[in-house]
């Protein structure tokens, strides 16, 4: 909702790096059924390649990007090595909104997700040491929790200061 709302409200290009884990996927016939493979293929692009993640968003021309589903924080200080940012990060610390919306996303994609509360919060609790800090290196925070008209005007205001920072710089 708020990278679409981002892309087409302010022009924001959108890079997800599950789009990079899929086209590695792709490229060397792995499975992707699930959040384990997801990880197993994390490690092995890394390993292959230390830049595959950050690459698209450095060679990425487009003066804003919304990364989607940015969960390590070393890619993001790759990304900052090369070119700073300002990163706003959508926080939803319900487990079961997180597990709601990701459903919601699989059906529309055709991603398989745990089929479980239990099941998504196991999977998710590989990527808590990361999102500490991924969240505390973030400019800004949005509730994403709160309706959907709340968090458009929040980030509203948040483009708002950048954009003015932007142009006094």
């Amino acid at each position: 909702m708020a990278a679409g709302y981002l892309r087409t409200e302010y022009g924001f290009e959108t890079i997800s790096p599950s789009d990079t884990f899929r086209a590695y996927a792709a490229e060397h016939s792995l499975p992707l059924r699930g959040r384990a493979d997801y990880l197993a293929i994390h490690t092995a692009l890394l390993e292959d390649d230390p830049d595959a993640i950050a690459r698209p968003v450095l060679e990425c021309a487009a003066p804003r990007i919304c990364l989607d589903g940015m969960r390590n924080v070393h890619n993001i200080i790759r990304i900052e090595r090369v070119n700073p940012v300002t990163t706003i990060h959508l926080d939803c610390q319900i487990p079961e909104e997180r597990f709601f919306r990701v459903q919601r996303d699989a059906a529309r994609t055709g991603h398989r997700v745990p089929q479980t509360l239990e099941a998504f919060m196991a999977a998710e609790a590989t990527d808590a040491p990361w999102m500490d800090d991924v969240i505390a290196r973030a400019d800004y925070t949005v509730d994403a929790l709160c309706p959907p008209g709340t968090v458009m005007r929040e980030i509203d205001t948040i483009v708002a200061e950048i954009t003015a920072h932007e142009q006094q710089a």
